[in-house]
């Protein structure tokens, strides 16, 4: 029998399947391995840019449907259609998953306006300053249809007949008791009004409350009848048509379209699901755009919870001035609301998004930042440089004054001057004396203009350049004014010069003050500049500051929120123990993990062009909205990129994974092609030897991971779900406790926290859960399973959070283990390692392993699977009281909500703990379930990768060709494989194909190397491996040495290296 040294590690059960079947075959040097080329596909299968990965994925796709039609004449052959399956399973893998955002709040937080800014869309989403428009729920998903001309489509969902009739049945038992008189639109009574008349205009109000019309015979109304339980499809080729058409549908009207009978169709609308050609949703994203919490639609608010239980994040949007002082992160729209985020696990996906950021009352703002802040800084440039302004003014306006002045006065002096030159020329043609008229009377320098009112803000630049410009030091007259009389000529010339001098001296004081006036203009109209740019910053500095402050004190809320859900678990599983200073997690990195985006959609879709209007032939170009200079400071694309990069991770995986399951689908496939043809050469005795280890090994490890899965799952239900079973036991029993005092609190009078009777009742018809149009949800059976949520929550999202993941996960590493020690020991049979295409059977079961190792499907599925499981709390609850409900709701007449309390009441003592018991057995018994379908998946998924990796690692020894029989399939498959990589490479630059090459052959050298090395010097566990990268192949050839029989080592001498001894290899000691 050959010994040979096992490595610790290695299972005892896999030591006696190795000594069980001893090598001794005859060793010959490795051949060259097949030519299989994948360095395209390897490179890209490593590579995280989606768009190259979507390429791949594409050519990848092509790849297995010609696959599939060159088997498609033999599909029937179970050699064959093993293939085939396989090949559609990687396919169905390779399908886009979504990745959904669930954008919630209250009506009018600006949700919709968000989401046309983020899909860069003026107005897909109906919005409206004067009421909620989007009252039904809006999916927004890519366009895939290949019309390119038709970039928008939308279907309309309208919801059943037996839904509308039910809710029709609610609304006319309110308006029936309201006894005519409806009040306001925000009552219960109110509320049905307008809803009726929404979709049936015609009707009257005594008409309504007198019980005119049944519920079903409204339902058959041909108007209404015509839509329930159909889909409506729409489509346009621009975004106004588009809008046109949807706004129709999905938008809430006014009263006055109500009374000139005009129908609506929002009531009828279950979902609205919009597909565009916008690249942020490209790559899986889809959008969801919830309506107001207060939403009463009960078909609607099922689509809205399973919308909430779908989506991958959320999106919780609050105008930022209420989001700081109404602690909306804080509260997080409600405790139910933030309770059953916990119990999903989904606490770290929310992320908040302050909106409206544009609404910002500066001078409030200024009067509580702090003096050294930013803006407080350029507040004080601002005042001084207003102040500033305000003294150039001072100086400008007299000083314009003072131009107009001189210049009138000047022109006095040119007609006085005129006047004299004139009588001068008269007395000498005359030959008598100068006699002056009454012009000279007239001039008078002292003329001052009248000045505006208002400071004139115009462009000083412009003033003339031709005129100089002076000082002005005041105006006086030149002269007394002249009376009637006569002048000699000589005294009559020396008044011309003197005339002349005087306007001359005027005219350059002019000049001095225009040149200052010039100056001033100038420097006015760059300070009022300096103004304008000082008060854009001091707005853009406040809108700073206040998103600064809003981000940590929103985090800092919202983990405040969460420690007190888990301080009153807590309190609500041992009050005595309590510890108030004991932190159930780390709430600062609670705070820091939370997402703050404060965003201002106005100021963007104003930079961009995208608001002012539905026309674009008719859109004017929209104020800017001062403190917004660049897209980006309105953080919309801050926010758009938030919510595309989490699903290029899941798409970056996705793709991953499906090219590396094709590369792993090809070289298997090329191994029963290629290696089937030429076997290593051994005989019949040794063949059936080496298959009969194979068999035995894989025997073992088959049983090696039955054992870890069994483990694994033993520990989860007896440790993990049995734990938290006791912990439902217990919650069942204090909710039992609390249910008699639950109910009796509904029915207290308002003053304690009771409900009037009408509210008493419109929750009753309602099942149990009336969803107000203000003062938010009541829920009873929400209040009733509120203390065994409390108790167990805590320990529910340890469970599916943390203690399974961990389980699962060490399982995977557990069952990678099981490969790898068969590994080890296939590398250490000389037969099987000089066989073609060891090298890559071995990086195959390298890969194999590291597929059974990612537990990422399971923790998945366990996420998914317990958000079922933690729904059927209330669920449950509320199938156990709806009984109790209805007979409520029946209930007429004098005494009624005695009647009504009593009921409820007598049913809470008589049926609470078969309610809560039933409760826990079905939440128990779902997750049981959940687990042993897990288990059954897990199992298959293993059978499956172990199957291939026996047929992989069967294909080294067995001589037989599967294809054998099919030989035109098999030279298809060949030529195939053989130009297989040069799809791929379509997808990768010319560099990145050269360095991909190159990696490549760096491998192949590697491998050549360890091969011969290894054999050479007896190195047999050293087998080469072709690994993705030369660094893997280096660190392959470094293994760690095995040992093999004396016997053998000789005979492997002999064969590849005579000069070496024993005593020279590192088999010595054996």
């Amino acid at each position: 029998m050959t010994h040979i040294k096992v490595e610790p590690e290695e299972p005892a059960s896999l030591q006696h399947a190795l000594s069980q079947c001893a090598p001794k075959a005859e060793v010959v040097p490795n051949q060259k391995e097949p030519e299989l080329s994948l360095a395209a596909l390897e490179a890209l299968s490593n590579d995280a840019d989606v768009s190259k990965l979507e390429k791949a994925i594409e050519v990848g796709h092509g790849v297995l449907d010609d696959i599939k039609k060159a088997f498609a004449t033999a599909a029937k052959a179970p050699e064959i259609s093993s293939w085939i399956q396989s090949a559609e399973k990687l396919q169905a893998q390779a399908k886009m998953s979504r990745a959904v955002i669930g954008v919630v709040g209250v009506t009018g937080a600006g949700k919709s306006s968000i989401i046309n800014a983020v899909l860069d869309e003026e107005c897909l989403v109906p919005t409206n300053c004067m009421r909620a428009c989007t009252a039904v729920i809006t999916e927004i998903a890519y366009n895939h249809d290949s019309d390119e001309k038709i970039p928008y489509r939308a279907e309309i969902h309208f919801i059943k007949e037996d839904e509308w009739t039910a809710e029709l049945q609610i609304m006319l038992d309110e308006l029936a008791q309201a006894n005519g008189i409806v009040g306001p639109e925000d009552t219960e009574a109110g509320i049905a009004y307008s809803k009726v008349r929404s979709v049936y205009p015609h009707l009257q109000l005594k008409d309504l409350t007198k019980g005119k019309y049944t519920a079903q015979g409204l339902a058959n109304n041909p108007n209404s009848k015509a839509f329930l339980g159909t889909v409506i499809e729409i489509s346009a080729s621009t975004v106004d048509s588009f809008h046109q058409q949807l706004k129709q549908y999905i938008d809430s009207k006014d009263k006055n379209s109500k009374e000139n009978g005009v129908m609506e169709y929002w009531p009828l609308i279950k979902v609205v699901k919009l597909f565009i050609k916008c690249s942020v949703l490209e790559s899986g994203l889809v959008l969801v755009d919830l309506p107001g919490t207060q939403d009463n639609n009960a078909a609607r608010s099922s689509v809205a919870a399973k919308y909430l239980e779908e989506c991958t994040r959320l999106w919780v949007v609050a105008p930022i001035h209420r989001a700081v002082n109404d602690k909306t992160a804080h509260d997080l729209l409600g405790r139910a609301f933030r309770r059953q985020l916990q119990l999903d696990s989904k606490l770290s996906n929310v992320s908040f998004v302050c909106s409206k950021t544009d609404d910002a009352p500066i001078e409030e703002l200024l009067r509580i930042i702090p003096h050294d802040e930013e803006a407080q800084k350029l507040q004080r440039q601002l005042e001084a440089t207003r102040s500033k302004l305000d003294q150039l003014w001072n100086v400008y306006e007299p000083l314009e004054g003072s131009i107009s002045s001189m210049s009138a006065a000047i022109e006095e002096l040119d007609k006085e001057k005129d006047s004299v030159e004139k009588a001068i020329r008269k007395a000498r043609k005359n030959g008598g004396p100068v006699i002056l008229g009454s012009q000279q009377k007239k001039r008078k320098p002292n003329v001052k203009p009248t000045l505006p009112r208002k400071r004139r803000r115009t462009d000083f630049l412009n003033q003339s350049d031709e005129e100089d410009e002076v000082p002005s030091d005041g105006i006086t007259a030149a002269a007394d004014e002249p009376r009637d009389g006569t002048l000699s000529i000589e005294d009559a010339c020396a008044r011309v010069d003197s005339l002349a001098a005087e306007k001359n001296e005027l005219r350059e004081k002019r000049n001095k003050a225009q040149l200052q006036y010039a100056r001033i203009g100038e420097e006015i109209n760059q300070v009022e500049q300096d103004a304008k740019d000082l008060t854009k910053a001091v707005h853009a500095a406040c809108v700073s500051y206040r998103n600064d402050y809003s981000r940590p004190t929103i985090q800092t809320q919202f983990a405040a929120g969460i420690r007190e859900l888990d301080q009153e678990a807590a309190i609500r599983r041992d009050e005595a123990s309590f510890d108030p200073d004991h932190e159930e997690r780390d709430y600062q990195a609670v705070a820091a993990s939370l997402p703050v985006f404060c965003v201002s959609s106005r100021a963007y879709q104003t930079l961009t062009n995208k608001a002012g209007g539905n026309s674009s032939a008719k859109r004017r170009k929209p104020k800017p909205i001062v403190g917004f200079e660049t897209p980006e400071s309105t953080g919309i694309p801050a926010l758009r990129q938030h919510g595309t990069s989490f699903v290029h991770d899941i798409r970056s995986a996705s793709g991953q994974s499906f090219l590396k399951g094709l590369a792993q689908f090809l070289t298997s496939l090329y191994l029963q092609i290629a290696i089937a043809e030429q076997p290593v050469p051994m005989t019949d005795e040794t063949r059936e030897e080496e298959l009969r280890f194979l068999e035995d090994a894989m025997t073992q490890v088959k049983a090696g991971i039955a054992s870890e899965i069994g483990a694994s799952f033993k520990k989860i239900k007896n440790d993990i779900v049995g734990s938290l079973d006791k912990n439902l036991h217990t919650a069942t029993l204090i909710a039992s406790d609390k249910a008699v005092p639950t109910v009796a609190g509904w029915s207290r009078p308002k003053e304690d926290g009771g409900l009037l009777f009408a509210t008493f009742r419109a929750v009753c018809r309602r099942g149990g859960k009336f969803e107000r149009a203000k003062n938010g949800t009541i829920d009873f059976n929400q209040d009733l399973t509120d203390p065994m949520l409390v108790h167990v929550a805590s320990l529910w999202e340890k469970t599916f959070s943390r203690l399974i993941p961990n389980t699962l996960n060490h399982l995977g590493a557990a069952l990678d283990r099981q490969v790898q020690t068969f590994i080890v020991l296939l590398k250490k049979r000389p037969q099987l390692r000089t066989a073609r295409g060891f090298s890559i059977v071995a990086e195959q079961l390298e890969k194999f392993g590291g597929q059974l190792k990612n537990m990422e499907f399971a923790n998945q599925y366990i996420a998914t699977g317990q958000q079922e499981s933690n729904r059927l709390f209330v669920r449950t609850v509320s199938v156990g009281m709806n009984s109790a409900y209805k007979e409520c709701a029946n209930i007429r007449g004098a005494g009624s909500f005695l009647k009504m309390k009593q009921h409820l009441d007598e049913y809470i003592e008589e049926q609470r703990d078969s309610i809560f018991k039933k409760t826990r057995k079905r939440v128990h018994g779902s997750l049981t379930k959940m687990m042993e379908l897990l288990r059954e998946h897990l199992e298959v998924r293993v059978e499956e990768i172990v199957e291939q990796v026996r047929i992989d690692t069967e294909s080294l020894a067995a001589n037989k060709n599967a294809f054998e029989a099919f030989g035109a399939i098999q030279e298809s498959i060949r030529a195939l494989l053989h130009d297989v990589d040069g799809g791929f490479q379509k997808a990768l630059s010319p560099s990145e194909i050269a360095r991909a090459q190159t990696q490549a052959e760096l491998a192949e050298k590697a491998v050549e190397v360890a091969g011969a090395s290894g054999i050479a010097h007896g190195h047999l566990d050293a087998a080469p491996v072709v690994p993705s990268a030369a660094a893997k192949v280096i660190s392959s050839i470094e293994a760690t040495p095995a040992t093999v029989t004396p016997g053998v080592e000789a005979e492997v001498h002999q064969q590849a290296a005579p000069s070496t001894t024993l005593e020279d290899s590192s088999m010595k000691g054996v």
